[in-house]
């Protein structure tokens, strides 16, 4: 009969490094809200939405499409996502490309020219549930346009995201053999 209380200790005992291990979502979505000024001294509202395909825990692939509210204005870029993973939070960089487009009325006439853009910045994610967490970002955007019509963009973002599915953080010790 005393066997049983120590075994059930011991049983516990193993099972807590289960409990404390971490996880990180397969595919993480957001949406949220943005704060863009250009080089024109333009300060512009607008929304911003990602989605983001997790390798592991620290690579992902990225894609996000965004827009002003107050422009006809586009953009859709992707690229490479690094992440540093902690308990509650994650950190991120992330290097972008692809472009926009920015309705303009020529003579009358609507025109929406195709513009390249990159975009590098980075954010937090600050995870209230293993699901559901506060996003605040940052980005520097390089917009090439016609005839070197170039604006520099720096946007500043807040938002929800979403994880789905969730995979245990594997330990990534290249040092180690």
């Amino acid at each position: 009969m005393t066997r049983l209380p120590s075994t059930s200790l011991l049983m516990l005992a193993l099972a807590c490094p289960a409990l404390a291990q971490e996880v990180y979502p397969m595919i993480e979505f957001g949406v949220g809200h943005s704060l863009l000024h250009d080089n024109f001294d333009v300060i512009d509202s607008g929304f911003v939405t990602s989605a983001t395909g997790n390798f592991n825990s620290w690579l992902g692939a990225e894609n996000e499409f965004g827009g002003r509210f107050d422009l006809d204005t586009w953009s859709y870029v992707g690229g490479p996502r690094l992440t540093l993973r902690r308990v509650r939070t994650s950190s991120y960089f992330h290097v972008l490309l692809g472009g926009g487009r920015q309705a303009a009325s020529i003579s009358g006439i609507a025109a929406a020219p195709f513009e390249a853009a990159a975009q590098v910045g980075g954010g937090v994610n600050l995870w209230t549930t293993p699901d559901v967490g506060v996003n605040f970002g940052g980005d520097y955007r390089k917009v090439y346009g016609d005839f070197g019509a170039n604006r520099n963009e720096v946007r500043f973002t807040i938002g929800v995201v979403f994880g789905a599915g969730t995979r245990p953080i594997e330990d990534f010790s290249p040092l180690v053999p």
